[in-house]
């Protein structure tokens, strides 16, 4: 994600919230995309068990609470 300010952040997130109203299109072809793109297996950096994307914050957070804060076995 690109560093934004908050006050850029905010008119980004507007100008996007108007784009994808004015154009329906786009916003299911994004939508569409974006499920694919969860449900996608990717490896567990601590366990290497493969998880889907959507999912692998919350494995991280319950079978690997203390590496997620030290950052690694």
């Amino acid at each position: 994600m690109k560093k934004r300010t908050e006050e850029q952040a905010k008119k980004h997130k507007e100008y996007m919230r108007n784009y994808f109203k004015n154009n329906p299109e786009k916003k299911k072809k994004n939508n569409e995309r974006n499920k694919k793109r969860g449900l996608e297996k990717i490896q567990c950096i601590h366990c290497e068990k493969m998880i889907t994307r959507v999912n692998m914050k919350r494995h991280e957070n319950v079978k690997h609470p203390k590496d997620s804060q030290e950052g690694g076995e």
